[in-house]
């Protein structure tokens, strides 16, 4: 079996009702992206795309993307998928695709299954919930998720581990009664049409325990989330004993949601600072994460890697940004993990992303470097 590269794609980029609801008349992807400004000197915003900006309710568009990604390596886009008992938002540009089966366009879904919330906005928008997310509480509203999930998992161009179409939960720690859905979930598809799912769950930030680990087919490793917050061993027995900052951070989340919110509104009053992070340290720990993984646990792994990360559009002076990107060092990291992930069962290798303009992970061009992540893309993995 060859190594597939696949790359996390965000459908973000086009007008919807929700957004327009609860950001502004006309809001996209590309209002955050073209309002953001520098933090300091040579800071690299904003990021302006070099292809100009877009609009995916576009068959055509979606299509010149994917040509342009398998150029550079890319086997396939993993669309996140958004479900909330029925409503949708962003799923306008998975649905065409579906409608257009002629689209040459492979593709795989991962459920971001959070509540969205206003978090983009300050600390206390972060309890102001926009559309909760609560798994459906009967088993016929569960039924119509899995209804939506089983036709996409039949479509030809859906990607596969073995026969398995391959579907990934992105918090399924937050998912209630996980174990009872994933049944669910693959006996409903079995019923349906004989095309039972891969599940693979994501680990993001804390040790991953063998309880969890066990009703999934494989796990992913998320980046860079695990390399800026993980422990090296993710999948230690015993995990390490919290910092004092986790154990009050753990406290203040089980206060009352009235006085959480009071708490969060004076923190908004201080003044905002932003976090950088150095390019070169989150990779080699993303990479000792990889190879001990690898020693560690008999559970088939998806590792994943990310190109860059600045999430200014979003969060302003409270930005989170990656210091040290290029695309010479991007080819170097990604080329290790190239070499990792063809040691796994599933020989899959995942990057984020493909355009996420909004945290700064774009393997798409923009105008400081046009083509040089892509090309760099290809040069790493023409060693596969």
């Amino acid at each position: 079996m060859n190594l597939r590269v696949l790359a996390y794609f965000l459908p973000q980029f086009h007008e919807c009702p929700y957004n327009s609801e609860w950001w502004g008349p006309g809001f996209t992807e590309w209002t955050n992206v073209r309002n953001a400004k520098p933090l300091r000197k040579n800071h690299h915003q904003p990021r302006v795309p070099a292809d100009g900006e877009f609009d995916l309710l576009s068959v055509s568009e979606m299509e010149r993307q994917f040509a342009q990604a398998r150029g550079a390596g890319i086997d396939a886009f993993v669309f996140y998928h958004y479900w909330y008992n029925e409503d949708r938002p962003l799923g306008r540009p998975f649905d065409l695709l579906l409608d257009h089966p002629e689209a040459d366009i492979k593709f795989s879904l991962c459920w971001a299954n959070h509540s969205w919330t206003r978090t983009w906005r300050n600390r206390r928008g972060s309890l102001d919930v926009l559309i909760e997310q609560t798994y459906g509480q009967t088993a016929a509203e569960r039924e119509k998720h899995y209804a939506y999930l089983a036709r996409a998992f039949v479509d030809k161009r859906y990607t596969k581990v073995g026969s398995l179409p391959f579907f990934q939960i992105y918090i399924p720690e937050e998912v209630d009664n996980i174990w009872r859905y994933c049944d669910e979930l693959r006996n409903f598809c079995s019923k349906e049409n004989g095309c039972e799912p891969h599940i693979a769950g994501t680990i993001r930030k804390s040790s991953a325990r063998s309880d969890y680990q066990a009703g999934f087919d494989s796990v992913t490793l998320a980046q860079p989330t695990l390399g800026l917050f993980g422990p090296r061993n993710v999948f230690a027995q015993r995990p390490a004993e919290p910092t004092l900052w986790l154990r009050l951070r753990s406290q203040l989340l089980d206060l009352p949601l009235p006085l959480r919110k009071i708490l969060y509104s004076v923190q908004d009053l201080l003044p905002k600072t932003s976090n950088w992070h150095d390019y070169d340290e989150v990779w080699q720990h993303i990479l000792e994460q990889s190879e001990c993984a690898l020693d560690t646990t008999t559970k088939p792994l998806n590792l994943t890697g990310f190109i860059d990360f600045d999430n200014t559009p979003r969060y302003k002076k409270s930005a989170r940004v990656m210091d040290g990107f290029s695309p010479d060092k991007f080819e170097t990291y990604i080329g290790r993990l190239n070499h990792l992930a063809r040691q796994t069962e599933n020989q899959l290798l995942l990057i984020n992303a493909w355009n996420e303009w909004g945290e700064g992970m774009h393997l798409q061009g923009d105008t400081l470097w046009p083509t040089q992540r892509l090309e760099a893309l290809r040069r790493a993995l023409n060693t596969r």
